[in-house]
């Protein structure tokens, strides 16, 4: 029992340091701000579906790209880093992408945003994962 509890506990910190390390931020520290770019315009369930049909093509098209993706809020919340993100829901799914925000000042913005709002959101695509499209360096709408 304490092995399987112990090989249970290790696994998760393994998930946990690989969703940090693939899902924290900016993937190249040259990167421009997502600020300064012009974010090309997609829809949540246009980005969820490319994601779902070709997930090699659509991170050839969207990854390390700066993305604004319109949608409709499905959660509001922070992860177990206490980052801030927005959940948009698609066609086909409840959960089809995950918008983290880095930075505190924008906790006031993000405290005004309720389930069911429509919202575009700016940041920095960070490709597929369990299901979900990442998109990290978000800015508030």
């Amino acid at each position: 029992m304490k092995r399987s509890l112990s090989l249970t506990f290790t696994a998760i910190l393994i998930l946990c340091a690989m969703i940090v390390n693939g899902c924290g931020g900016s993937s190249d520290p040259g990167q421009s701000p997502v600020s300064q770019i012009t974010p090309t315009e997609i829809s949540a369930d246009d980005l969820h579906a490319a994601y779902n049909e070709n997930e090699i093509a659509a991170d050839k098209r969207y990854k390390t790209h700066v993305l604004a993706v319109s949608g409709i809020i499905q959660t509001i919340g922070k992860d177990v880093f206490n980052r801030p993100f927005v959940i948009l829901r698609s066609k086909n799914s409840p959960t089809a992408v995950q918008c983290f925000f880095n930075g505190a000042d924008q906790t006031d913005a993000l405290a005004a945003l309720k389930s069911g709002q429509q919202v575009r959101i700016r940041g920095r695509c960070s490709g597929k994962m369990l299901g979900t499209v990442v998109v990290n360096e978000c800015l508030t709408p």
